[in-house]
């Protein structure tokens, strides 16, 4: 009986050794050409169970695997507790691509036995066996040098995004800086000249562009001095900003002297905004250093109605219809009239 057992153990490790002899010469070309380079080149078996068996290891290991295995250790339990956990479910996916029959590849990170850590690529080719077991040709290669550049290259690329944004963050807030008026904060010439022209040029609602004044604001600047004068010209920026929509345009037209610029429906709606804001502007007086201080404007108003694409000449009847306010006595509105129907303001 012993001798029985002994002869049948001895069958099987006869035929274990011509699977294995089987395997290495159908790829000995792989072995050979992998070997001469710095990848490891490896046959194993995968077996239903999830089992995994060596077939052939060939030089290289020790490389990777940051120094070499004693003889009695296992090298496929040692390899994959190396493997960082992280990247084992990939690990593991590969597996059940191989039991599937298909090639894989994956890349996944080993802690060395040097305390080294080195990004390695798998490139498996499987053969599936009638009893399930898949066997399988691989070559592992370090990547570490390939993963590190890319990684050096993504964080370029990131910077230079964060570049690009930082640049045209800048730009933006240049073009913004040039179109508005440093002290008030309000649309300056340029702004105004561009959303003019672009709204005459496109069809729609009327045009209202109101030209007001602050009343004797010299006078203001002669006894408190220009930093009374500056505080004056912030406040009323953001009473005019409060007292229209938020698609409207507020502007300085110079000195003190301010632009508004909406759609209006009709040329008696001009009229009843200036009112508004004329009055909501002298309601109450202005917080400044030196005390409260009652202002006033004059308003000169127009609509686009009857002018056509002509922003000069759009601008022109509202500074002579805030000339006419002026003259008037101050603290008033005039609306100019469209040209077809009166040459002069009303």
């Amino acid at each position: 009986m012993a001798r029985s057992q002994a002869a049948r153990g001895a069958r099987a490790r006869t035929r274990e050794g011509a699977a294995r002899s089987d395997l290495a010469a159908k790829h000995w070309w792989l072995a050979a050409a992998v070997s001469a380079l710095d990848d490891h080149v490896y046959f194993g078996a995968l077996h239903p169970g999830g089992r995994y068996e060596m077939l052939f290891s060939g030089p290289n290991l020790e490389n990777l695997l940051g120094g070499r295995p004693a003889e009695d250790e296992d090298v496929v339990a040692i390899w994959q507790s190396s493997i960082e956990p992280a990247d084992l479910p990939a690990y593991k996916a590969c597996e059940l691509e191989l039991l599937a029959g298909r090639p894989a590849m994956v890349d996944y990170r080993v802690h060395g036995l040097d305390g080294k850590s080195r990004w390695v690529r798998a490139r498996v080719h499987p053969e599936q066996l009638a009893d399930g077991t898949v066997r399988f040709a691989g070559i592992l290669s370090d990547i570490t040098e390939q993963h590190e550049a890319d990684d050096r290259l993504r964080a370029a690329l990131a910077e230079l995004a964060a570049a690009n944004e930082r640049l045209d963050a800048a730009h933006g807030q240049a073009l913004e800086l040039a179109r508005t008026d440093a002290l008030t904060g309000a649309a300056n010439r340029r702004h105004v000249d561009e959303a003019l022209r672009d709204m005459l040029s496109a069809s729609g609602p009327v045009i209202g562009l109101l030209l007001l004044d602050i009343d004797d604001f010299k006078d203001i600047n002669d006894r408190y001095g220009h930093r009374v004068g500056d505080e004056v010209l912030i406040e009323l920026v953001n009473r005019l900003r409060n007292a229209v929509r938020p698609e409207d345009v507020v502007a300085r037209w110079g000195g003190e002297e301010f632009l508004l610029l909406c759609r209006t429906e009709e040329h008696e709606r001009v009229r009843v905004l200036a009112e508004r804001i004329r009055t909501t502007v002298g309601a109450t007086a202005f917080p400044t250093t030196v005390g409260d201080l009652p202002i006033t404007v004059s308003v000169g108003a127009v609509t686009s109605l009857g002018f056509g694409p002509a922003a000069d000449a759009l601008v022109d009847a509202a500074d002579n219809a805030l000339l006419a306010a002026k003259r008037a006595g101050k603290n008033r509105t005039v609306v100019a009239r469209p040209p077809r129907r009166h040459a002069s303001a009303a």
